[in-house]
């Protein structure tokens, strides 16, 4: 089964992945958690502060383990590809 993530948001982490030579993303943690919820992806808790490791588990599809970007809150191009490429391996987007 496909599901749907917003497209506005898909679209916008589809061309900032594409953009050549990499410039700097403007993709923020909040939004790239937003659209990882949206597909039925849920932040997995850790411990009393969690440190700035991240994990989002899927009740089918393999966790996403991502680092918390600090001190800003834009999320690095290849993790963005990453995500991506999961994404996309899973069929969910």
């Amino acid at each position: 089964m496909r599901l749907g993530c917003h497209p506005a948001l898909c679209a916008q982490l589809n061309a900032v992945a594409k953009s050549a030579p990499y410039p700097k993303s403007s993709q923020r943690r909040e939004e790239l958690a937003a659209l990882l919820e949206g597909l039925s992806y849920s932040e997995a808790k850790r411990g009393k502060a969690g440190g700035s490791r991240r994990r989002f588990v899927h009740p089918t599809a393999p966790v996403i383990a991502l680092h918390k970007p600090h001190p800003g809150h834009i999320v690095k191009l290849y993790v963005i590809d990453a995500v991506l490429r999961v994404l996309t391996e899973e069929g969910l987007i």
